[in-house]
C-alpha cells in the first residue's frame, strides 16, 4: 500500500542455515576479519585466496557481493545477536563441508588469515578460540 516504501533498500537478510558452503564460509571469514576492528587488505586478499582454494568453480563478482552481505549484515548485529549468529555459521559449516575440510583447508586458511596483517590480535584470538571450540580443530602457529 506505501507507494514510497521500498523493501529493494533494506539488505535481504540470509539465515546461516539458507546459505551456501561458499557464503557460510564468507561470513566466518568476516566475522575474524572484524573481530579486530579492522578489516585490512592482506585479510580481504587471504579470505579471496581461500575461496578460490576451497571453491574454484565459483566466481570472484559473486564472492565479493557474499563479502560485502556479510560485513553490511553483521554491523548490523548486537553483541548477543553476533554470538548466535556466529554459532549458527558453525553449525552451518559442520552441516555442509566434509570434515576434513573443516581440519585441513578451512583450518590453514584461518590461520593465513589471522596471520595476513602481520598482528595477530586478542579479538581474532578470541574469536578463534571459539571456531577451534565449535569445529573441533586446533589453528596453531598464531603464537609465533
Amino acid at each position: 500500500m506505501g507507494f514510497f516504501s521500498s523493501k529493494k533498500d533494506s539488505p535481504k537478510t540470509i539465515t546461516p542455515k539458507d546459505m551456501s558452503p561458499v557464503q557460510v564460509v564468507t561470513h566466518l571469514f568476516a566475522i575474524v576479519q572484524l573481530s579486530d576492528n579492522e578489516v585490512a587488505y592482506e585479510e580481504r586478499e587471504a579470505w579471496a585466496k581461500a575461496l578460490d582454494e576451497m571453491f574454484p568453480m565459483h566466481s570472484s563478482e559473486r564472492s565479493e557481493q557474499f563479502l560485502n552481505d556479510a560485513f553490511a549484515h553483521l554491523n548490523q548485529l548486537n553483541q548477543n545477536d553476533y554470538a548466535v549468529h556466529l554459532k549458527q555459521v558453525l553449525d552451518q559449516i559442520k552441516a555442509t563441508l566434509p570434515e576434513e575440510h573443516i581440519k585441513g583447508q578451512l583450518k590453514n586458511h584461518l590461520k593465513n588469515l589471522i596471520l595476513a596483517d602481520g598482528m595477530v590480535m586478542s579479538g581474532e584470538l578470541n574469536a578463534i578460540q571459539i571456531i577451534e571450540n565449535h569445529l573441533d580443530i586446533k589453528v596453531e602457529g598464531l603464537d609465533e
